[in-house]
Order: structure tokens, then sequence, then C-alpha cells
């Protein structure tokens, strides 16, 4: 089979989505991608291509979530190796779909209203989203089995949904013990800014990782 022929494939599942009323659209600089991954070899899966290359292909700079799109919302089984940011097109069969869903504008004020407007990883606060930086996040991703029931959504802003959705990427861990799925249950995470003076403390008190920095820091509030 050559391109075309994987092509008319991906055409194929983009009418059975259309057929049913879900979002189908594949962009122009997404076929790129999967021409380019689909070009790295002459058996399966293809060999790995760097993330560089890809970026430069596409001049898009959220080049990574447009393939995170295609390859969970379109079936188009592409594999990413977290450690080397290494694509590469494992066969010409499709996975199933599994289309994102948008909360109306009535559910997101719903949600977000409902935790304060504030991120329940970082605890930023917006009231009414004045700024629009408060999102909708699926707590356990499409890509992982997640679904768009309502228990499945939270609450986070920009740049903690963005760090979350990079710490998913080739994630294998059980999502259902994540702190950034469940912040709530785990705890959330938190930036403080120490002086170097501190930081030096702390390692006299021989506290270099971050859980027991995060537990010592516990202690001491709970005491007061």
């Amino acid at each position: 089979m050559n391109f075309s022929g994987f092509k008319k494939i991906i055409s194929q599942r983009q009418q059975e989505l259309k057929n049913k009323s879900l979002p189908s659209n594949i962009t122009p600089a997404q076929f790129k991608m999967i021409e380019h991954l689909w070009n790295a070899g002459n058996s399966f899966p293809r060999n790995w291509v760097p993330r560089i290359e890809l970026l430069d292909l596409t001049q898009q700079s959220d080049y990574r979530r447009r393939l995170t799109e295609i390859r969970d919302e379109r079936g188009i089984d592409i594999e990413l190796d977290k450690g080397t940011n290494q694509y590469r097109l494992n066969s010409a069969s499709l996975n199933p779909a599994n289309p994102r869903a948008y909360l109306t504008k009535k559910q997101k004020e719903g949600l977000l209203d409902s935790e304060k407007y504030r991120c329940q990883t970082c605890l930023t606060q917006d009231i009414n989203n004045t700024s629009k930086t408060m999102q909708a996040d699926h707590k356990i991703p499409l890509s992982r089995g997640g679904t768009h029931v309502k228990t499945n959504w939270q609450t986070l802003c920009h740049v903690c949904n963005v760090g979350k959705r990079r710490a998913c990427e080739g994630c294998t861990r059980d999502c259902n013990l994540c702190v950034w799925a469940f912040p709530k249950k785990y705890g959330s995470k938190l930036l403080l800014n120490f002086d170097h003076s501190v930081i030096e403390k702390l390692g006299t008190l021989n506290l270099y990782d971050n859980e027991e920095i995060s537990k010592h820091i516990e202690k001491l509030i709970l005491k007061n």
C-alpha cells in the first residue's frame, strides 16, 4: 500500500465520524505529518522521526497537540517515545476513534463556578474567569480511556493544563493514582520560591526530595 491508499482509509474514518455528527477534520499540516511519518521507512513500525523534523515541517509550535489529536481522536496509530521526543507510525490500521467533546458555554461556566474558578492543581483563582485562564480539563485523558461524563471534568488554569498534557504523553501509570488527574485526593502541586539561604537550610536538614520537603512543610503548618 502506498500513502494514497492509506489516505483513503483515513478519509473513510473521517466520513464515518461525520455521519455520526462527530468532529472529523484533519488539517493540511496534520496530513503533512502523517505523510512524513509514513515515508520514514518501508515496513511497520516505521522509523522514529525526531520532533524537530515535524516542527520544521509544519512551522507550528503546537504540532505536538495536533499529533495527539489525530492519534487519540481520529485513531491514527502514532507512537511517541517520550524519552527522546520522537514519533513513529506503527501500522496502517486505525485504532478506535475517540473524538473530543466540548462542554457547552453553560456547562463550562457551571463547572468553573462549582470549583470557585480555582485551578485544582496550583489553586490559582480567577473569579468569573475574567482573564480566560481557567479551562475545562478531562481528569483521565481520552487517550487513556477517559470519557466525557461530568465526573471526569475539572478546572485547570492554562499553565497547569499544558503541564498535565505533557506529563500524560507516553505515561503508562494508573491514571486513578495520578496527582494531575485527582489533585483533590492526592494533593495539589504548588510552585514555591525559596531564597538560596532557605534552600541551603533544607540541605542541612537532609531534605532534598520534593516529597520529603512537602511533608516537612505540611508538618510545620499543621503543628500551628
